[in-house]
């Protein structure tokens, strides 16, 4: 490759979510409860939070579920959808349940159940449809209790599409997720995961076992996309020489991250690039791109003293290597000299943001741990940008040499 992708020149060629069209009737009920399906108990009315004129729906809870519905919505097999809406509460502590049932099979594509707070909060999920349907049910449904529930502003768009083939491989859709088969590789992404990068396999060889992005706020329990259940769409950007892979990550109210996979046609390597950017003031203690390799890959060679260092798993410890601004490469190797990882700082002005000691561990079970960090205790305000931009490379033969040679090609403007 003669030219660097930039990662905000991938972020702009994808269009904005927004521009899509929202696939539900009547989505804010000013028309009433057209199109909707109400229970006995609810109704529509003026929403003295919104707008004037503005309506909203409100259901009451009891001792049996009540829900909201749509029917007539349509989706297409391999393509992304995103679902939201508003939603508060007074005097209820239950839960709310939503999902599209498709008819013919019974499948449901269910978000995760939430607790609606006092305040109108936005809540959203995202799911790829594994086949056409064109009379679909939309349900949120609220446990028994008592209270009243209200809702707002629901909305259906259509992402693009995300499984099939596409010109640098397959995009396919398993039980855990999805994934991203080439000639050279094949990469898994949890669905419950938030779509993170779970597992890099070549030649049946696991080279990577995660990629967990964290944000840890001071005195708060960090929060990160591999664990957190977090609410995340995903979308593909297709072209004739590379596949785009996007996720956009919602941490809460505290930022929000997006997260791009590009894979090359003719190119053993992938690009993994993170844009942090927070959406309120926050103390954040740091952020940390954390990577996991394989269990045999024990040996990890670094660039030191106008060499390539090697150093063994010989027993699970925590341990800091230099950051060298120039040979921005560390190398994971198995014990038989037969396969490995490199993984390479794709940006240099990114990459000297980082600490100058990287914080590394060998892992209990084997292979290591690599912590890469990012506003480290810093007051962090509202629309500021961190980024991680790496390249993985699966190694074989003359392992240093191939890390080198690509991180100069890769480099070349």
């Amino acid at each position: 490759m003669h030219k660097r992708f930039l990662l905000l020149a991938i972020l702009a060629a994808f269009p904005p979510p927004l521009s899509a069209a929202n696939l539900l009737e009547n989505p804010g009920f000013e028309a009433g409860a057209n199109f909707w399906l109400l229970p006995p108990s609810g109704r529509i009315f003026a929403n003295a939070a919104s707008p004037p004129g503005a309506m909203c729906a409100e259901l009451t809870a009891g001792e049996k579920e009540v829900s909201l519905s749509q029917c007539s919505v349509s989706v297409k097999a391999g393509y992304g959808y995103r679902f939201s809406f508003k939603a508060r509460a007074e005097g209820y502590s239950g839960r709310i349940h939503s999902a599209l049932s498709l008819p013919e099979t019974r499948r449901r594509y269910a978000g995760k159940a939430i607790t609606p707070t006092a305040e109108w909060k936005t809540y959203r999920h995202f799911f790829v449809a594994s086949e056409d349907a064109d009379d679909c049910e939309l349900r949120v449904a609220c446990s028994p209790g008592e209270g009243r529930i209200f809702f707002d502003e629901f909305e259906l768009v259509e992402i693009g599409r995300v499984t099939g083939m596409f010109a640098v491989g397959s995009v396919d859709e398993n039980e855990s997720g999805l994934a991203l088969q080439t000639r050279f590789y094949k990469l898994s992404l949890g669905k419950g995961r938030a779509y993170a990068p779970e597992a890099l396999v070549v030649n049946g060889n696991k080279l990577l076992d995660f990629a967990l992005l964290s944000l840890s706020i001071r005195g708060e329990r960090p929060i990160n996309d591999f664990f957190g259940n977090l609410p995340a769409e995903i979308s593909v950007e297709d072209k004739e020489d590379r596949l785009a892979i996007r996720t956009i990550i919602y941490y809460g109210d505290i930022a929000v991250v997006t997260r791009v996979i590009e894979a090359y046609k003719g190119r053993p390597y992938l690009k993994l690039s993170y844009e942090i950017e927070a959406k309120k003031d926050f103390s954040c203690a740091r952020t940390t791109l954390n990577l996991g390799v394989g269990n045999t890959l024990n040996s990890l060679g670094y660039f030191a003293n106008n060499a390539v260092t090697y150093r063994k798993n010989d027993k699970p410890q925590w341990f800091s290597v230099d950051r060298h601004d120039s040979e921005r490469y560390l190398c994971y190797l198995d014990d038989y000299g037969s396969h490995g990882l490199a993984i390479i700082g794709a940006d240099a002005s990114s990459w000297k943001k980082l600490p100058g000691q990287l914080l590394c561990s060998a892992r209990t079970d084997g292979g290591f741990t690599l912590e890469l960090i990012q506003w480290n205790k810093r007051e962090v305000r509202a629309g500021d940008k961190a980024y991680f931009e790496l390249f993985l490379l699966p190694l074989g033969g003359n392992r240093d040499a191939s890390a080198a040679r690509v991180l100069r090609e890769i480099s070349a403007d």
